[in-house]
Formats: C-alpha cells, sequence, structure tokens
C-alpha cells in the first residue's frame, strides 16, 4: 500500500502490488544473503571517498538516496521514499556487475547496503531488523541507528549533460 500510493490518496487493491513488494524484498534479502562472508568482513562507509568513477557513482547515489527520503518521508511521500530506495538498490546491482574486490569497493558496497537497510527500516522493520542482523552477526541492532545523513558535496553533479538545438 505504501508504494502504490500516497497515504492520502485513494487505492483500488491490486495482488500484483503485493507481488512487486515481494520480489524487490527478496532482492534485497538475496542482496544481503548471497554477499554475507564478505560484507562481514569490511567496514562499511559512505563517509569519505577515495576512488575512481565507479566508486564514485555509486557514493553519489547513495547520499542522493538519503537526501531524497529523507526529504520525502518529511513531506508524507511514502511512496516515492521508497521508490528512490529502489533505484538505490538497482544502482547496487549496477555496481557489483563491475566485480570489484578492492577493500574501498567493499567498503563502499556494504555502506551502500547498511543505507539501504536504514532506509527501510521505517517501512518494513522486522526484515530490515533480521538483514541488519546476519550482516553484523548479531552484534548491533539497527534500531539503535541514527538516521544517515548525506553530504551535500556528494548530492552535486560535476558534469551535466546539456542537449541544445538551433533552429
Amino acid at each position: 500500500c505504501l508504494f502504490a500510493s500516497p497515504p492520502d490518496k485513494d487505492l483500488d487493491w491490486n495482488d500484483k502490488g503485493v507481488e512487486g513488494s515481494f520480489r524487490f524484498l527478496q532482492r534485497i534479502w538475496r542482496l544481503v544473503v548471497e554477499r554475507i562472508d564478505i560484507l562481514r568482513a569490511v567496514e562499511g562507509t559512505i563517509d569519505t571517498f577515495a576512488g575512481d568513477d565507479d566508486l564514485r557513482v555509486l557514493l553519489f547515489k547513495s547520499h542522493k538516496t538519503i537526501r531524497k527520503v529523507t526529504d520525502d518521508i518529511e513531506r508524507f511521500h511514502l511512496n516515492t521514499a521508497i521508490s528512490g530506495v529502489m533505484e538505490l538498490v538497482n544502482g547496487i546491482y549496477k555496481f557489483l556487475e563491475m566485480n570489484r574486490n578492492d577493500p574501498a569497493a567493499l567498503s563502499l558496497l556494504k555502506g551502500s547496503v547498511e543505507t539501504v537497510l536504514t532506509l527501510l527500516y521505517p517501512f518494513v522493520p522486522h526484515v530490515t531488523e533480521e538483514l541488519w542482523f546476519l550482516l553484523h552477526d548479531g552484534k548491533s541492532e539497527i534500531a539503535s541507528r541514527p538516521w544517515p545523513r548525506y553530504r551535500d558535496e556528494y548530492t552535486q553533479e560535476e558534469k551535466v549533460l546539456m542537449v541544445v538545438t538551433i533552429n
């Protein structure tokens, strides 16, 4: 219901919406569980940048998503907040296609996954708490984690594509 429509709008129930939400949660579950050993072995961070353009794309996407979800929740646009997290998950899977195993990449990957779980916690607390528990080997709780903060310098693009037509 939260993804399909803003809370103040009427919603016609549709089983396909439930199926879509379930597939999205399964996708996040696989993201964590299939890489649990790799992710447990590193400290996750999205606070610093020391890498190339591949890392920059995911870092910027994580910070933009934090800003978007924070703003959307404050405006009570819960459906677009969830949509923003879905876009970050897509960005993480795109990052995984590069098969980066260096420490900076793995640290950013874990930080981005932790961001996804934290941003989704208000919407699906049981699933995200369980994944957090698995990710941190039972040593911390997502409920005690503060809301993530974005850094403005990681939300502004350095390059902009501008299309100009003449005549």
